[in-house]
């Protein structure tokens, strides 16, 4: 050593420290020799936070369950901390409300609870093929979501990883996500009843750069959430570079939804290669003005909902395959929009409309369907059967006769949008597309037929600059397209194939003969 240079000394000093950091990061310890018990019914989150600070002292390191049943309150998360389960082992969320802490938070006065809790922490694993089971039917019952314990909430996190695990029965959110940035979720399960309240499976909420992929939820609420809830982080953030991919969703509430609560962006985010079924919505993209959200407190702008694009997507037994809705519960100055979106390439057996609508006076923006093959089944009834427009209502969405419903929107792209009518389909359905209010339209390549004669495949109402060509209406298609409203204009129908149908074009009294530019 003496004969070492002062450099050389400082070098060696630092590759010894490299060295103990890398053997503390290595440390793996259980849960067990930490006073954790395996029998599922003695609280032992003391012994597990334990072993968690133990890792955490020491640099890092691996907190290690290993078959067994653990029951525990909350647990709070530390930096460089791998938490791995064993096969066999569960890790169960105590069922008194007593065990999880009240953790104060900036947002509200009711300190929610959690069972596990990380706060401004980075390089958080968890990981395994065993389960989390929030033993949510101690919680279904009360009315007050704070007071249920959500199961894994990251809060202004980093570099965080959930992979493999199964989590089940959650009493609130599943996962939670907030102002967090570069989380990896991958091949994990999620399983609630689907009556559960509230048991949303992953909630991506003002983070950044979020990968879910090949994982299974089934669950009772929201599926997969992306919001912007800048009310709850306490400042302002985008949610965005969300990608989304090779994943089997089933929920009774939406298994993709976007916006809804918040007012920050949400924006650049990809959804592929998923399969949907038995869900109520499965995209819903949503921007509104509601009363107030579930801890009373008002949005006062909406989402600003932009560059999202969805492919590769199959649908079994949905109610709406597609909604897309630009609205308002209460008066105020609605400053989100939603604009630029892409879905394509989507298979839906489904039992309702799809549905995309804006406001009068503020519009949709640059929508393209590409390659939508729509299979409508059951039968279709309305509140109002002489009415001929429709909008969603804040308690509930109301009935549409079409497959295919825009209303309110300037820029849409329907390109090769396929609709059948299944044997089952009856009642009040009307027309395969219905455009209200739409400026920019363009329809070409559909394939299909009105379900009813009275109405036109395609029906078109104060309507302008729209261009529908290179159809191919199928055997059974009464009128090919209806116009109808005082407000249309610029409406080119050519070089479509027509053989099936009884009528080419249909204007109602009060349409304009010089809308039409030109026809076939």
């Amino acid at each position: 050593m003496r004969n070492l240079s002062r450099s050389g000394l400082l070098l060696l000093s630092g590759l010894i420290a490299m060295a103990n950091v890398s053997i503390c990061r290595a440390k793996v310890v259980s849960v067990v020799n930490f006073g954790a018990f395996k029998d599922g019914k003695t609280e032992c989150s003391e012994g597990i936070q334990k072993a968690i600070d133990s890792c955490y002292d020491s640099g890092g390191g691996t907190v290690y369950f290993p078959t067994g049943d653990y029951l525990s309150g909350t647990i709070f998360l530390k930096d460089n901390i791998i938490l791995k389960l064993e096969a066999g082992a569960t890790i169960w969320g105590s069922r008194k409300i007593e065990d999880y802490e009240d953790i104060k938070v900036c947002y509200s006065d009711a300190k929610p609870h959690f069972l596990f809790y990380g706060n401004e922490v980075k390089n958080v694993t968890i990981e395994g093929q065993g389960t989390i089971n929030g033993n949510g039917d101690a919680y279904w019952a009360t009315n007050l979501k704070p007071v249920r314990p959500k199961t894994i909430h990251m809060r202004k996190s980093n570099n965080i990883t959930i992979k493999d695990i199964t989590i089940k029965d959650s009493a609130c959110y599943n996962i939670w996500l907030l102002g967090c940035d570069n989380v990896n979720i991958e091949g994990i399960s999620i399983i609630n009843p689907h009556n559960s309240p509230n048991t949303d499976g992953i909630d991506i909420d003002c983070c950044s750069n979020v990968r879910i992929s090949n994982c299974y939820i089934d669950t009772g609420d929201d599926a997969i959430a992306l919001k912007s809830d800048s009310y709850r982080l306490c400042e302002k953030k985008a949610c965005e570079k969300i990608t989304v991919t090779n994943c089997n969703l089933r929920t009774s509430c939406c298994a993709i939804r976007v916006g809804y609560e918040g007012d920050s962006p949400i924006r650049d985010c990809t959804f592929s290669n998923l399969t949907i079924f038995d869900t109520d919505t499965g995209i819903d993209i949503v921007s509104i003005l509601p009363t107030k959200n579930s801890f009373g407190v008002k949005i006062d702008e909406g989402a600003k909902i932009e560059r999202l694009n969805f492919s590769d997507i199959v649908m079994d037994k949905v109610n709406y395959p597609i909604f897309m809705w630009l609205g308002k519960a209460r008066l105020g100055g609605h400053k989100g929009f939603i604009k630029d979106i892409s879905i394509n390439n989507v298979t839906a057996y489904g039992r309702n409309a799809s549905y995309i609508g804006g406001m009068g006076n503020k519009k949709i923006e640059n929508i393209s369907l590409n390659n939508i093959s729509l299979i409508l089944y059951g039968k279709q009834w309305l509140k109002k059967p002489d009415a001929t427009s429709w909008r969603p209502g804040w308690s509930g969405w109301t009935p549409i006769p079409h497959a295919v419903y825009a209303h309110d929107v300037d820029g849409l792209l329907m390109n090769n949008v396929n609709v059948k009518w299944d044997a089952t389909a009856g009642g009040a359905w009307r027309s395969a597309i219905a455009c209200q209010n739409v400026t920019g339209l363009e329809v070409m390549g559909f394939r299909g037929r009105n379900f009813n004669e009275k109405y036109p495949a395609i029906e078109l109402t104060d309507v302008s600059n729209a261009y529908i060509h290179n159809c191919n209406p199928q055997k059974g298609c009464g009128t090919f397209v209806g116009i109808n409203g005082k407000n249309n204009e610029k409406i080119v129908v050519d070089d479509n194939n027509t053989i099936n149908v009884k009528e080419k074009i249909k204007l109602s009294n009060e349409v304009n003969k010089d809308v039409l530019v030109d026809d076939d």
